[in-house]
């Protein structure tokens, strides 16, 4: 039987953002600073707005402006120290621009195009530098999932297509993990129509080729995939299907040795679009997310405040500290000194999802 116990930790307001934003992106630049951009407002609008914390002074300050308002986009630290955005939602409509930000002078400049629009996709950093964008959603033409991948190339700022998915509807909302073996982990997520995307997937950069590998025991989108010390993937929550009261408090590992998922310690609180953050310690610290509750006789949408640690040497959850605010949809960052930083994201209001402003420090016990 799985144990739970409750683990030392403390949540601190700090400084607030200077834009009201959900469903953002968080990047650690090379000096220490987070670059948090776009977004929605609390209008539910796309932001193009990008702006900087600083850990040392807690605070937030504007940086250049998107060249395009964008939801649903992924940001990737590059090598070079600039941050590659690629995709997302402009309106109703996924879009296929590209920017980059450089740190040095505070600005965004256009690079090449995607092959494909695509919104909701993941963006991994590949060990030789180049970046695999996969899945996602299509245009208001094509509006159904992508099976297509492609690469970019930061020398040449251009994007070339690369092997598709194995699921020939594709998926989004599913998680891309780096393995240490330099190979990509695709997990869950949303195929053709309202159906969940069975099965698990390796992307292989030598050959440019996906295949299937072990599937997952439970079916899941919104979920988290972290790479642990040791080398395996820990999947958290998420829903099971698209309908009410599907969130999920299972947890798997992957084993990318035996190409195996198996069961490990269950949530304390079911949830899901939450944040899966690794410490320095090797622990996962998992923060809010959303979840179905009952009042009244009436089901509705609830946001969480409390958060749990994972401990992967004894697979348990533990309480930890709730947050100052419930949130999901938000977006959190380790810190240098080893805090985490949670900034952001939607709660539920009256009936309603309203974007926040609020940021959040974590600090956790040292073990």
């Amino acid at each position: 039987m799985t144990k739970h116990r409750a683990a030392n930790g403390v949540f601190t307001i700090t400084g607030a953002l200077a834009t009201t934003r959900s469903s953002h992106t968080a990047t650690v630049l090379a000096d220490g600073k987070v670059l948090v951009v776009g977004g929605t407002d609390k209008n539910h609008l796309g932001l193009d707005r990008a702006e900087l914390y600083d850990r040392k002074t807690g605070t937030w300050n504007p940086t250049g402006s998107l060249r395009v308002a964008r939801v649903a986009h992924t940001a990737t630290l590059l090598a070079s120290g600039k941050v590659l955005v690629s995709g997302g939602r402009f309106g109703p409509d996924s879009i296929n621009t590209a920017e980059l930000y450089d740190p040095a002078t505070g600005e965004w400049s256009t690079t090449g195009s995607l092959k494909v629009a695509r919104s909701s996709h993941t963006a991994t950093l590949l060990p030789g530098g180049l970046v695999l964008v996969a899945g996602g959603v299509g245009t208001q033409d094509f509006p159904d999932r992508v099976n297509t991948a492609e690469l970019y190339d930061p020398a040449i700022g251009k994007w070339r297509a690369t092997g598709s998915l194995t699921l020939d509807n594709g998926r989004e909302s599913h998680t891309a993990t780096l393995l240490e073996d330099g190979t990509v982990l695709i997990v869950g997520g949303i195929t053709f129509g309202p159906f969940m995307a069975e099965g698990a997937e390796l992307y292989d950069p030598k050959r440019g080729r996906w295949k299937a590998t072990g599937a997952p025991g439970q079916v899941r989108a919104g979920h988290t995939t972290t790479l642990l010390r040791n080398g395996k993937v820990l999947v958290v929550g998420g829903v099971s299907s698209n309908g009410p009261s599907a969130e999920l408090d299972s947890a798997e590992i992957y084993d990318p040795v035996t190409r195996i998922f198996a069961a490990t310690g269950t949530l304390n609180t079911a949830c899901n679009r939450h944040t899966a953050t690794l410490l320095r310690d090797g622990r996962v610290l998992l923060i809010g997310g959303f979840k179905d509750v009952t009042r009244g006789g009436i089901r509705r949408g609830s946001t969480l405040t409390r958060a749990e640690l994972y401990d992967p040497r004894q697979a348990i959850w533990s309480v930890t500290a709730d947050l100052n605010e419930a949130r999901g949809e938000h977006a959190a960052a380790l810190l240098a000194q080893g805090t985490v930083l949670v900034a952001g994201g939607s709660k539920s209001r009256r009936n309603q999802f309203v974007a926040l402003k609020r940021a959040e420090l974590f600090r956790s016990e040292t073990k």
